[in-house]
């Protein structure tokens, strides 16, 4: 049994109000902890008993079982498709991965709608973290047009999207979600140390190997340590770093100064994954360190410290790894954000207003200058005196006041501006 909350109730209303409308492809944009795979468990409910077949297809592989799990808490018998999964069966609800469901509809030709009984298999398919963009999975929807879909993501932003999907819901914003208890409050810290002035762009994001180099100068690794120690408050805590070299780094450092911590990686085994997701999850280790593998659809309520050691121009990703700390957590405490890769002075807080509508290609240059110069203007600073991100004049977090600087000096004949 379960009861959505009025926030999951209008987001429900907003997806069949845009079904209505005569919308094939809705996105409902919805930050972790909003609680869209209630919404979709609700709806996938009615959508079965009326004898319809539905595929859930999740980004990555290690998500189907923690999919399944949650499908299985609320009562929802279901079937894997996944190499030799015991669980594959012909239920008319499956769980897939976007990589292993285009695999097999390419082989089964269902690109051009032709099966053996000439009819797709199934009648909705529901795509969570949509903003990934697979091309197969894409060219699935589009080929099969007929075929109503709903993308779920926190973060709709990614380029061409408005070409695969026809509209945005927008049922509830992060700050209202925090106002009203269903998120947790954050309070946010901004280091210095980085210098990203001439860093090449690639892709939309910093130049990676660039961005070792100039972390190895900073010395960021010991920094990020530090202020942990002196700010993380000895909690759970989930680090994001530039590459793997530089994750297993900091991993190094942790352990050096005595706290525990682990690493994973593309590389590293099914096995050795599960074992260390869990042991941090059950407390065993203080630091979970990675480059991109806990971004998305990554559930770990316990985690209340993050800390951002790499810099990114991407407001998805830059979201998504913020997100990983904003689920209300078991321990009831408000969330730690460490920044070192001066990402919310660059992109804003996570409560800011974002982006509402699917974007079909580059934006006007001139506007999107605009918008960057807005947000730039509005954004958050570190104090000089704790590094506390804060849009006010004296800092919330230890009350320091700068002080005003005159424009003028006194000298023995007249006042001179300087």
């Amino acid at each position: 049994m379960y009861t959505l909350r009025p926030h999951q109730v209008t987001a429900i209303e907003g997806i069949r109000n845009s079904y209505k409308a005569g919308h094939k492809r809705p996105v409902l944009q919805a930050v972790p902890g909003f609680g869209k795979t209630l919404c979709a468990v609700d709806m996938i409910k009615q959508a079965i008993d009326k004898g319809k077949r539905v595929c859930f297809i999740v980004d990555r592989i290690i998500l189907i079982e923690q999919t399944s799990r949650e499908f299985d808490k609320f009562g929802l018998d279901h079937g894997i498709i996944q190499g030799q999964n015991p669980r594959t069966n012909d239920l008319p609800l499956q769980i897939a991965s976007t990589q292993t469901l285009a695999a097999r509809v390419k082989n089964s030709n269902v690109y051009n709608s032709v099966l053996k009984d000439n009819q797709f298999p199934f009648d909705w398919l529901i795509v969570d973290e949509c903003h990934t963009q697979s091309r197969a999975l894409n060219k699935l929807m589009l080929t099969n047009s007929q075929i109503p879909v709903l993308g779920l993501s926190g973060s709709p932003w990614a380029k061409g999207m408005g070409q695969v999907y026809d509209d945005l819901i927008l049922a509830e914003s992060t700050q209202n979600l925090i106002d009203k208890g269903f998120l947790s409050d954050f309070v946010a810290y901004g280091s210095p140390l980085l210098d990203l002035k001439g860093v090449k762009t690639v892709a939309g994001d910093y130049n990676q190997k660039e961005i070792a180099q100039r972390a190895s100068k900073a010395k960021i690794v010991g920094d990020v340590v530090k202020t942990w120690l002196q700010r993380g408050e000895n909690r759970q805590t989930m680090c994001f770093a530039i590459n793997v070299a530089h994750s297993k780094a900091i991993i190094d450092e942790f352990r050096a100064n005595g706290v525990t911590a682990a690493h994973i990686d593309a590389h590293t085994t099914y096995d050795d994954r599960i074992r260390i997701l869990k042991a941090h999850n059950d407390g065993e280790l203080k630091i979970l360190s990675n480059v991109g593998i806990t971004t998305k659809g990554f559930d770990s309520p316990q985690t209340t410290c993050l800390i951002l050691a790499r810099p990114t121009k991407s407001m998805m990703l830059y979201i998504q790894m913020i997100n990983r700390v904003l689920r209300v957590s078991s321990c009831g405490k408000d969330a730690i954000i460490l920044d070192h890769g001066r990402n919310i002075e660059r992109l804003g807080l996570p409560t800011d207003q974002m982006q509402e509508y699917l974007c079909d290609g580059d934006p006007d240059l001139a506007e999107k200058k605009k918008k960057e110069k807005e947000r730039e203007k509005a954004a958050p600073k570190p104090c000089p005196k704790c590094y506390h991100l804060h849009t006010e004049f004296i800092c919330p977090a230890c009350g320091y006041k700068p002080e005003l600087m005159h424009d003028i000096e006194s000298t023995e004949d007249k006042l001179q501006k300087i």
